[in-house]
């Protein structure tokens, strides 16, 4: 059986005014904190290997982690963040204002970015890169950092959930999700855990 941790990374100042996307921001104060708290949660855990997004929020986070563990980060594009396209950047006052972002945020099976991603394709990269590190050899501890949208596409595949209900899943900054894999099998052991954060 195979273990993999999937972690959001930490908070950025302007996540939560605009729609950063692929965009590099670093880890604002609270984010670096809340990496670190990570990193002290999760020591008795030795990864096999600690994996990353390439984007900046995502490479400070699994640094952090892989400091503790003497460990290297490898950069995996599969978990990079959804392409947002021409939203990218953009305040949230300024999409709730598009007809096309409700539709994103309503049916997200169904909705392509303008010049970015649907969402199928995200779940699409994300689970064919699973199944592929689930096929390795077993008993290997996995950290994979990431974003919001890749580890909700994770998550619901898993699980079952229609991807136009990803919203129902939260996910939040410095947030660990686990799930135990074997070659026929999947138990999911806990999904946004934030307890090392409190």
């Amino acid at each position: 059986m195979n273990h993999f941790y999937l972690i959001r990374h930490g908070e950025c100042d302007c996540g939560q005014l605009k729609l950063l996307g692929r965009t590099d921001a670093h880890l604002n104060d609270r984010g670096v904190e809340q990496a670190k708290r990570l990193s002290v949660a999760l020591r008795d855990i030795q990864f096999d290997r600690i994996i990353s997004s390439p984007v900046m929020r995502a490479m400070q986070t699994a640094q952090l982690i892989a400091l503790l563990q003497q460990r290297e980060v490898t950069v995996d594009d599969s978990f990079q963040e959804i392409s947002y396209g021409k939203w990218t950047d953009k305040s949230f006052s300024e999409l709730r204002n598009d007809k096309l972002w409700d539709k994103f945020n309503r049916f997200r099976a169904f909705s392509r970015i303008p010049d970015g991603e649907m969402m199928i394709d995200v779940q699409c990269r994300v689970v064919e890169k699973m199944e592929k590190l689930r096929r390795e050899p077993s008993d290997q501890a996995v950290c994979i950092v990431s974003h919001s949208d890749p580890i909700k596409a994770i998550l619901s595949y898993y699980c079952a959930i229609d991807v136009n209900a990803i919203h129902g899943l939260s996910v939040d900054n410095g947030s660990v999700s686990v799930l135990d894999m074997t070659a026929s099998t999947v138990s999911i052991g806990a999904v946004n855990y934030t307890g090392h954060l409190i």
